[in-house]
C-alpha cells in the first residue's frame, strides 16, 4: 500500500480543484461543518476564498486565500492587505499555496504574525504544498476523494470495516425519516434501511420462537458518501421489535461483524433500550461465532 506521507502528490491543474481540496482540509482542521467557500468567480472577495469558525477561535472567523502558484513575501503582504477589508474582521488568515516550503518566507511570516498579533490584528499562517500533502495523508477519505490513484480499493474498504467494528452504538445517530444511521465521527459513513416495499415474508423455524411468529426481511445498505458498499441481510421478528442478521443455519451463529451491525441497527433505533438484542439472539438460539483475528 502507498505510504501517503511520502507519496509525491501532483499539484492540482486548476484553481477550482485546489480550492476544493483546501476547503476539505480546512473544514476538518477547523472542525467546522459550516466552513464555506466565499462568493463566486468574479465577485469581490477581500482576499478570502474560504471562511469559517475554527473551534479554537471560539466563535471568531478565520479566512483562507488559495494560491495555486508560486508566491513571494510581497504576494502574501498584498493578500493580507485585502483580507483587512473582510467583514466581520478575521481572527486568523491562512495563505494556502502550491509553492514549495521556503524557510525565508516562513521567517518573514513569523515576523509579520508577531507584529500583527502585538497590535491585536489577525494572525497569519502559510500552508505550503508539503504541509497540505501531510494534511491530506492524515485522512484516507480525502485521499480517496482527491487522489484515488494513490489508494488501494481494498484498503479503503478495510478502513470502512474497521470504522464499523471499532464504533460504539453511541457513535451513531438514527434519523427516523428515511431510516438512516449516520456515523458521527465520519458523516460520509451511513447505514440506510431499504424501502419497506422491498420487504417480504420470511419463514424459518427460529423465527417462530417469538410471541409473534411472523418474520419479514429487513435489509439495509452501507454507504460511503453516495457509493453503496455492502447490503446487510436481516430479519424483522416479533412484530418488528428486533432485527436479527441472517444466521448460519448449520451452526446457528452470526459473525462478530453481523453482531456489531445488529447492535448498531437495533440499539440506535430503540434508543431507550425497550428491546434487548442479546435477549432476542438467545431466544432464537443464535450465538456469535468465535473467530480468529
Amino acid at each position: 500500500m502507498v505510504s501517503f506521507t511520502t507519496a509525491k502528490l501532483p499539484i492540482p491543474k486548476s484553481w477550482e480543484e485546489f480550492e476544493d481540496m483546501i476547503s476539505d482540509v480546512i473544514q476538518i482542521a477547523w472542525k467546522d461543518p459550516f466552513t464555506i467557500r466565499h462568493g463566486r468567480q468574479g465577485q469581490k472577495q477581500d482576499g478570502v476564498d474560504i471562511y469559517g469558525k475554527p473551534y479554537y477561535l471560539k466563535g471568531s472567523y478565520a479566512g483562507v486565500q488559495c494560491k495555486n502558484t508560486i508566491i513571494s513575501k510581497e504576494d502574501i503582504k498584498e493578500e493580507i492587505k485585502k483580507a483587512e477589508n473582510f467583514k466581520p474582521p478575521l481572527k486568523e488568515f491562512i495563505v494556502a499555496t502550491t509553492s514549495k516550503r521556503d524557510s525565508q518566507i516562513q521567517e518573514d511570516i513569523r515576523v509579520i504574525d508577531e507584529e500583527r498579533t502585538n497590535k491585536n490584528k489577525f494572525s497569519v499562517r502559510v500552508l505550503f504544498w508539503e504541509d497540505i500533502c501531510l494534511k491530506l495523508a492524515e485522512n484516507e477519505d480525502l485521499m480517496i476523494k482527491h487522489f484515488p490513484q494513490f489508494v488501494e480499493k481494498s484498503a479503503s474498504l478495510e478502513n470502512i470495516y474497521k470504522k464499523i467494528m471499532m464504533s460504539e452504538v453511541g457513535d451513531w445517530k438514527f434519523e427516523d425519516i428515511g431510516g438512516i444511521y449516520v456515523y458521527k465521527k465520519d458523516a460520509n459513513l451511513t447505514i440506510r434501511r431499504d424501502g419497506f416495499e422491498n420487504s417480504r415474508p420470511f419463514e424459518e423455524g427460529w423465527v417462530k420462537k417469538f410471541a409473534d411468529p411472523k418474520g419479514r426481511t429487513n435489509e439495509h445498505i452501507i454507504f460511503y458518501a453516495n457509493t453503496p458498499i455492502e447490503r446487510i441481510y436481516l430479519v424483522s421478528v416479533d412484530g418488528a421489535r428486533c432485527s436479527i442478521p441472517y444466521p448460519n443455519l448449520k451452526e446457528m451463529s452470526i459473525t462478530s461483524y453481523q453482531y456489531k451491525l445488529g447492535k448498531i441497527i437495533n440499539d440506535s433505533f430503540h434508543s431507550r433500550a425497550l428491546y434487548d438484542f442479546e435477549g432476542y439472539l438467545r431466544k432464537a438460539g443464535i450465538k456469535v461465532a468465535e473467530e480468529e483475528i
